[in-house]
């Protein structure tokens, strides 16, 4: 298949190992005609830097990806972002099946177009919940609860799946944007098998015991108080360790030399 990948409102960073980077990276794996249309932006290490104020095209692990610029120089947060050459673009690669990442995106009309009059199937995940989203008056009745409830309800009949990439934000999908239980499905997040083979042959894992523990980690930096609760939680459970990977805040590592539970924290 001719698979394409549409992350305008993430931020692509070869080599990375976000959705966008593994999820089109296995599919490429699996003999499929893999691209991505995405948008100017990636990361450096701790900023973010605009690659070219031009379309860009290169090729990364056997895929296509396109960077597209916006219109009026927006960037990819703005709700009003749209990409004047996506139509174009869409058409020319042809796909066989479009995965849109997050339908919170002006031009998803243009896609919906496309797929209306052409033979390609279209799946959308969603990255919204009741925490990074719908937080306020605005963004949950004028935002979610009208115009991107709009958006999906006209997007929904060419839709096969909408997925949702935790169980909150399937439960979003379903109470939000009115979407028919019977087309949300849970995305189970999977991770790179070839860096962990990697990390660990390189790496001293093999001396980490990984069975009954929690694991947790990833942005790290808005979450004290549910770590405060799951290190509540081992504390009091004899036989499980927390292992924990990010960068940790210092009242989070002042908790855990505190806690006396060093030897249950990896």
């Amino acid at each position: 298949m001719k698979i394409l990948h549409i992350a305008l409102k993430s931020i692509y960073t070869p080599g990375w190992s976000y959705q966008e980077n593994f999820l089109t990276k296995y599919h490429s794996k699996l003999g499929h005609k893999v691209s991505l249309i995405t948008n100017l932006y990636s990361r450096e290490k701790d900023k973010i830097i605009k690659n070219s104020d031009v379309n860009l095209f290169f090729e990364s692990f056997g895929i296509d990806v396109y960077r597209l610029k916006e219109k009026k120089n927006r960037n990819h947060q703005s709700l009003l972002a749209t990409y004047p050459d996506l139509k174009e673009t869409i058409i020319n690669i042809a796909p066989d099946l479009i995965f849109l990442h997050g339908l919170q995106l002006r031009d998803v009309l243009k896609i919906h177009n496309y797929v209306r009059f052409n033979s390609s199937k279209l799946i959308i995940d969603n990255h919204a919940d009741f925490e990074n989203s719908a937080n306020n008056i605005v963004s949950k009745y004028l935002l979610h609860r009208t115009l991107w409830r709009i958006i999906a309800k006209i997007i929904e009949p060419e839709t096969q799946i909408f997925y949702g990439v935790t169980p909150d934000r399937v439960d979003f999908l379903r109470d939000v944007y009115k979407i028919p239980t019977n087309k949300i499905k849970l995305l189970h997040q999977g991770v790179d098998d070839e860096i962990v083979l990697k990390e660990r042959y390189y790496n001293d894992f093999e001396d980490v015991d990984f069975s009954n523990a929690i694991i947790t980690g990833g942005k790290l930096n808005k979450k004290d108080n549910e770590l405060r609760q799951l290190i509540e939680v081992v504390s009091e459970i004899d036989s499980f360790k927390l292992i924990i990977f990010g960068t940790l805040s210092k009242n989070i590592r002042r908790l855990i030399s505190r806690s006396q539970l060093q030897d249950k924290i990896i």
